[in-house]
Order: C-alpha cells, then structure tokens, then sequence
C-alpha cells in the first residue's frame, strides 16, 4: 500500500522480515509495545529508506502524497486491528473440537493429511471441517465487524 510496485513491496516485506528476525532478541512486550506495533515500526522504517533511495533516483510523489499514503494505511490497519480482535474473540466462541482442529492445522502447521489419519477421518472430511470453520469464523467477524460500524 505504500510503495508503487508489488515487487518492491515484496523486497520491503523480506527485508522486514529478515530485520524481525535478527532482532527479535530486542523485542520486550509491554503495555504499549505489542508484537504487531514493534513489527509494523519496523516495516515502517524500511518504507522510509526505501523512499529515500527512490527519491535519489527519481521521485514519484512530493511529501504529501506520502503522508496521505502513510494516514491511509494507518487508518488501514487500525481496521484490520479491530478485525483480528473479533476474529480472537470469535475463535474462543468455537467449540472446542474446532478450535483444536485449527490450532493443529494452523498453529502447529500439520497437513490435512497428518490430520486425517491422527483422528482416523477421511481427508474429505477434514477438509470439510474447516471449510465449515472457516465460513463460521467469517460470518462472525463480518457480524462483529458491523455492528462495530453501526452509529
């Protein structure tokens, strides 16, 4: 959202990547310093350089159009904040059979073939499983999400 290109989005996003990683050891989590805040600092930084750099090549728009582009974004994921809120809140709402099957499919990362044959079920009916997980976890964040929205 804040760079022109998809590939230099992508360099910026590897570059973020690599930087949470090698400096993970410096993340402390607080009150006011949560995992999502310190990582977006950091991606936020990047942009910044890369910005820089561009303009020393050639400059695409003047420091206004980044600050609507920086306020549009931010505005952007402060709707995604509330979003993966509701999606925590409405994954506590699950049953517990399917708040396992998506902690082990996704949490643990085990292939929906491991999956199937832990619980002796078909790959069929896993698949159809989360599906239905999936469509329910959806429909409460949309359902959250607008009331959320209502004056």
């Amino acid at each position: 959202m804040l760079v022109p290109n998809h590939a230099d989005a992508d360099d910026i996003f590897q570059e973020t990547s690599r930087t949470l990683w090698e400096k993970f050891g410096e993340y402390r989590p607080g009150p006011e310093e949560n995992f999502r805040a310190w990582a977006l600092r950091i991606a936020q930084f990047k942009v910044l350089r890369y910005r820089e750099r561009e303009s020393r090549r050639h400059r695409l728009f003047n420091d206004q159009a980044y600050a609507a582009l920086d306020d549009t974004a931010l505005k952007a994921m402060e709707s995604l904040d509330s979003r993966f809120t509701a999606l925590g809140d409405c994954y506590h709402k699950l049953i517990e059979d399917d708040r396992r099957l998506i902690d082990v499919r996704y949490h643990v990362g085990s292939s929906v073939e491991a999956i199937a044959t832990e619980l002796g079920r078909s790959i069929h009916s896993i698949y159809r499983a989360l599906r239905r997980i999936h469509e329910s976890l959806f429909d409460c964040v949309r359902h959250a999400w607008q009331e959320e929205r209502k004056p």
